[in-house]
This record gives C-alpha cells, structure tokens and sequence, in this order.
C-alpha cells in the first residue's frame, strides 16, 4: 500500500513539475483565433496608398528577442508582402535599397510567442503567435491604420514562420478589404 501512495505522489509532483497540471490559482488562458480589434482611422490617406516601407517586426513586452522570433517576423514580412503585391493594391512595397523612398511604414511587435509546455508539448502541442502593427504616414508620423492578428496553428508540426506568414496574409487581406469597401 506504501508503495502504491508513493507512486501517485511521484505522478502528481512528475505532473506540477512538468507543466501538464497547473496549481488551481492559475486560469486557463484561451487564445483566440483571430483577434476582433482591427481598424483604419484615415480610409482616404491609405486608398491613395504609395510607395510602403514594412519594417521587420521586433520582440514586445514580455517576448524574448532570439534568433527564431527574427526569422518569424521576417515571415510576417513575407506574407504582408506577397499578398499586397499579388493584387491591385495601390502600394509599391518597398525593400531596403529604396527604403529612403518611404510614404507610408508598417511597424508592429510580436506580442506573444508561446508553445505548449510540458507533456502536452509531446502529446501534439501547439504554438501561438499574436502581433500587433500599423500603418503611419511617413512625413506626419500620424497612424492611419492598427492592426491585432494572432494564429494558431492546425497541426503540431505547424512552425512559427508558418504563423507569422499567415498573420501578414492577415494583415494584407484586411488592407485589401478595406481600400475594397466604402
């Protein structure tokens, strides 16, 4: 009998220490799929659009600043990019050659970056990604546009450059429907 209160000892600490239980005083966080605070202040300045610098999202507060979120928000980048230019949006996207040229600038933080912890990480855990961003006039500095997107990845096998190419499709469509409407 001994034996068998030592073993479920061990499981319930194994489980505490691990991370797939948690102590009671903590809430279970539900991340959403798609975040619902999007919104564009000045519509006439962003249809007029221009030549648009996208600068490289950086680490917010509480997200560590490594190797992997760099190549995340470089993807961020990427699915921004691709999907302004593979329409008839009114924006020359620039690069960094021709930055100096810049009439409108994309800024934004990755704003969350987490995983699965313990053994749901090796039970088929997923990752989450959130960035927040938005257009400014270059020369006013003033904010034409804010954006709040996050993803969560199907599958567990779904990497963080993946999320961050799908959060700048979002990015992108959204744009793309709003120089669409009105």
């Amino acid at each position: 009998m001994r034996e068998f209160q030592r073993l479920v000892i061990l499981v319930v600490l194994s489980c505490f220490s691990c991370g797939c239980a948690s102590p009671a005083e903590k809430k279970a966080v539900v991340l959403p799929q798609k975040a619902a605070v999007n919104s564009v202040i000045d519509i006439d300045r962003l249809k007029r659009g221009g030549n648009l610098l996208i600068v490289p999202f950086r680490a917010g507060a509480g997200v560590a600043a490594t190797v992997e979120l760099d190549r995340t928000a470089l993807s961020i980048v990427q699915g921004l990019a691709d999907t302004l230019q593979n329409s008839s949006a009114p924006f020359k996207v620039l690069t960094d050659e021709n930055a100096d040229q810049a009439e409108l600038t994309i800024k934004g933080h990755i704003i969350k970056m987490e995983e699965s912890k313990g053994i749901k990480k090796w039970m088929g855990g997923k990752k989450y990604l959130a960035a927040q961003s938005g257009i400014s006039d270059q020369k006013t500095n003033e904010l034409i546009a804010n954006f709040d997107f996050s993803a969560v990845p199907g599958d567990s096998k779904t990497d963080y450059k993946k999320l961050g190419y799908q959060i700048g499709e979002q990015i992108g469509q959204f744009i793309l429907r709003r120089l669409n409407s009105d």
